[in-house]
């Protein structure tokens, strides 16, 4: 009897676990085709550092350009979720 409570214990354990990780309703955030163009477009046409990587002054620069302005402030209800 005691294996048995145990065994449910540890199943129930599990799929509480399992349904507390799972995605939510609806996809998670939406994708800004504008923005995701504008990323890649900045990105391939401005001066890369000693390591490869875009001179953020001058991204910030060419996103500013297109419309897109960097925030002050992380948004309201914390950072996003890692592992997107």
């Amino acid at each position: 009897m005691k294996k048995t409570a145990l065994a449910f214990t540890l199943l129930a354990s599990l799929g509480l676990a399992y349904a507390d990780n799972a995605p939510p309703p609806g996809g998670g955030p939406k994708k800004n085709a504008a923005l995701d163009a504008a990323l890649k477009e900045c990105s391939a046409s401005i001066i890369k550092d000693s390591n490869g990587r875009p001179d953020m002054s001058a991204m910030d620069a060419c996103m500013k350009a297109k419309g897109f302005e960097k925030p002050s402030k992380p948004p309201a209800g914390g950072p996003p979720p890692n592992g997107n």
